[in-house]
């Protein structure tokens, strides 16, 4: 058998195993490439955008110990949802929606149940410092 083997290596001839193996990860390599292409291309359209991006954005995680949900965050209208996964062996997988909320008036709030230092403690803080560091730079 190994002189087969060294024949066959001497005369350049391989067999069929050995094509279908070339191809398939030819194939294969191809794929990926194509896939870091196509998904590079998605993520650059994404972080180039203005600041308002439009659409709907959909991410995982974990709500509690044992559940786990999709959030998501549809940054146009200024809404989010949460929906838990929930696996319940009578009837089946369901998914369930946990809560709805319009954020917009929510991220024009400038304090709300938040613990020390709240912001305008912080803004009068900057307010003396702005006052101190242009004090300093005016004397010699």
């Amino acid at each position: 058998m190994s002189q087969r083997s060294a024949q066959d290596r001497s005369t350049g001839r391989y067999r069929p195993w050995q094509w279908l193996t070339v191809i398939a990860l030819s194939a294969l390599a191809g794929a990926l490439v194509s896939q870091v292409v196509l998904t590079s291309s998605r993520a650059q359209a994404q972080t180039a955008s203005s600041g308002k991006e439009t659409g709907v954005f959909a991410l995982a995680g974990q709500l509690t110990r044992d559940n786990y949900g999709i959030f998501l965050v549809d940054s146009a209208s200024g809404t989010m949802a949460i929906y838990e996964w929930v696996p319940d062996r009578a009837q089946g997988r369901k998914l369930h929606l946990v809560a709805a909320r319009n954020f917009t008036f929510d991220l024009q709030l400038d304090d709300y149940n938040n613990s020390e230092p709240l912001p305008r403690d912080v803004q009068s803080l900057v307010k003396q410092q702005r006052k101190l560091g242009s004090g300093a730079a005016s004397q010699p």
